[in-house]
């Protein structure tokens, strides 16, 4: 009954949907409050995008 069509193990390997690189790095200058309020202060000098 089994034809050997059914059989889909290397389903879950995703090669090309790994780039979750840029997400992480993201958040990196708010490790302490000191640090990010300092850098808050300094991007409201800079016009352009702000971050959150």
């Amino acid at each position: 009954m089994r034809r050997g069509r059914r059989k889909r193990r290397g389903r879950r390997k995703r090669r090309g949907r790994r780039k979750r690189r840029g997400r992480r790095k993201r958040r990196r200058w708010q490790t302490s409050r000191r640090t990010a309020w300092a850098r808050v202060r300094s991007y409201l000098h800079y016009p352009g995008p702000q971050p959150p």
